[in-house]
């Protein structure tokens, strides 16, 4: 008896061979057994079921003898090919075998006794060859799938290390026009004129930007993989945003002699509820890129919103220009918008950059439930288009303008800074004194927690950093309010994470004001935050 039941197909033209084959095999036991006539029958039997073993006449009607394992073994998917001989030579066997059977069996010699050694040794056999064959199959999957792991790692490695070579050029670019010019405004040989240092002091300010953008990018790339970047959801008027963008950039494409155009058609008057801040930042993105890759020419900006029905609008950019175009290799290396690709190394050494903005571009779309696409020619230029569903909205409403605001003023205000950082402490109380407070100074937390419960003049108001050593501006804070300190607190900080935001007010900070900051930010968190201002417990 077969320790399971196999399948066998018997391809045998004599009934009197084939009956004979069939009661040695129901003799064995455990077999399921399916007859067929002809090379034809035995074709129709594979194509349409699985067996184990298939026994094989050489001599059937429609079939060579020599061919007939060869018509057999690829349509058998595995199965034990037993070859039955008419005569007791061994030639026609070893033939077979070379063919592609597994065994071989003279018809004089279909007895019970040989008929279950040969089923189960054939069916062993082929079980071991096909556990084989699978075995090579997986590996070779698994060889072809760490080969594609490796490919894959390598290209990331490659990008992350070029990108980290452009970062350090993006860096050191401004940074190299900011110290240099604070050393050249700060030359005492009694040469620089008043107009030389007020343009040093602009250039200086203007590179101070760039290194914040370029931070900006960074932070934003680190908040789109962690999933916490939040999008608003407010009422946007698209042909404004975009307006604006061209706006914005249109002196530098002046500068490089690009003539640039806008079209909003038919979002002029229209409104969609979206994040007109992210909107604006892959705008700007797209048509600061095509200025930058257009050196002669023009660059089109086309705004456009349409009616989906049902309360919904899609809106969309498209952004066209003359410049250098892409190759579809190069189209294909950027199509996926990775972080820190670019279309080649070239264009980095030609024309900068860091490979991040594109990405985020493509990353926003998406959270604003749209997407990037790109279509480009060599030397013909290139053209992106970003589109994004969302709700049709009233627009937002109206805000009069009261005129110029009076200067914010802090006088008679005693304010405490608390800072490790020498440099802030003293940028801050400029700030604050200029306004008229009074300033004192704390170098971290218990310094700070100790300064404000001491004896003395009550303190209006505390700017807390919340990163500092010994004790923490959060520990600080929860500390006085446990203690009944009911003055104002403005957490200041380097993180634009939304839990550390979240920390600061739990622990009981009125504002959360972000570095880097100009003057009019510390004065008008200042007045929001005192008594009386509806500003309190803002961003």
């Amino acid at each position: 008896m077969l320790p399971k039941a196999v399948r066998a197909l018997v391809v045998e033209d004599s009934a009197e061979h084939a009956d004979l084959l069939c009661r040695s095999l129901r003799s064995v036991g455990g077999c399921e057994i399916s007859r067929a006539w002809s090379m034809a029958e035995a074709v129709s039997a594979l194509e349409s079921h699985r067996f184990d073993v298939v026994f094989l006449d050489l001599g059937l009607p429609d079939s060579e003898r020599d061919e007939t394992v060869q018509q057999i073994y690829p349509l058998a998917h595995g199965a034990a090919i037993i070859v039955l001989t008419s005569d007791g030579s061994d030639e026609a066997g070893q033939a077979a075998l070379a063919a592609g059977a597994q065994d071989f069996v003279p018809k004089q010699e279909l007895t019970t006794i040989r008929m279950e050694r040969v089923v189960r040794y054939a069916c062993e056999r082929q079980r071991a060859l096909n556990e084989k064959r699978k075995l090579n199959n997986d590996l070779r999957r698994k060889n072809a799938e760490l080969d594609r792991a490796r490919q894959l790692a390598e290209a990331a490695s490659r990008a992350k290390g070029q990108f980290l070579a452009n970062m350090s050029h993006e860096i050191r670019t401004p940074l190299t026009a900011i110290l240099g010019f604070v050393e050249a405004a700060s030359d005492t040989d009694g040469v620089r004129s008043d107009a030389f240092a007020s343009e040093a002091l602009s250039i200086i300010r203007r590179n101070g930007q760039v290194l914040l953008e370029l931070l900006g990018d960074v932070l934003d790339t680190a908040k789109i993989d962690a999933g916490c970047l939040v999008i608003e959801n407010a009422p946007v008027n698209l042909a404004f945003v975009v307006s604006n963008v061209v706006e914005l950039v249109r002196p530098l494409a002046v500068e490089k002699g690009v003539t640039i155009s806008l079209d909003t058609g038919r979002c002029d008057t229209s409104w969609m509820m979206s994040d007109a801040l992210r909107v604006q930042q892959i705008v700007l993105n797209l048509v600061g890129n095509a200025i930058k890759f257009t050196s002669d020419g023009c660059v089109s900006v086309t705004a456009d919103l349409e009616d989906l029905g049902a309360g919904r609008v899609r809106g969309s950019v498209r952004v066209t220009d003359t410049g250098i175009g892409m190759s579809a290799e190069q189209i294909e290396r950027i199509r996926e918008f990775r972080p820190f690709a670019q279309a080649d190394s070239s264009t980095t050494r030609e024309f900068g950059g860091t490979g991040l903005g594109l990405s985020i571009s493509s990353s926003l779309a998406k959270l604003l439930g749209g997407e990037l696409s790109v279509e480009s020619e060599p030397g013909r230029g290139s053209e992106f288009t970003v589109g994004f569903d969302a709700a049709r909205c009233d627009p937002a409403p109206m805000v009069e303008c009261a005129g110029a605001e009076a200067p914010r003023d802090l006088s008679g205000k005693r304010i405490l800074v608390v800072d490790d950082s020498i440099d802030n402490r003293k940028l801050l109380g400029h700030h604050l004194v200029r306004a008229g407070a009074d300033v004192e100074f704390a170098v971290n937390g218990r310094d700070a927690v100790d300064r404000a419960m001491g004896t003395g003049a009550a303190l209006d108001l505390i700017f807390m950093d919340l990163q500092m050593p010994d004790q923490d501006g959060i520990t600080a804070t929860a500390g006085l309010r446990d203690a009944g300190f009911t003055a104002p607190i403005i957490a200041l900080s380097a993180s634009t994470l939304e839990r550390d935001r979240a920390n600061a007010f739990r622990a009981g900070c009125d504002r959360y004001m972000t570095k880097p900051f100009v003057r009019a930010d510390v004065v008008e968190a200042a007045v929001a935050a005192l008594p009386g201002d509806p500003g309190q417990r803002a961003a």
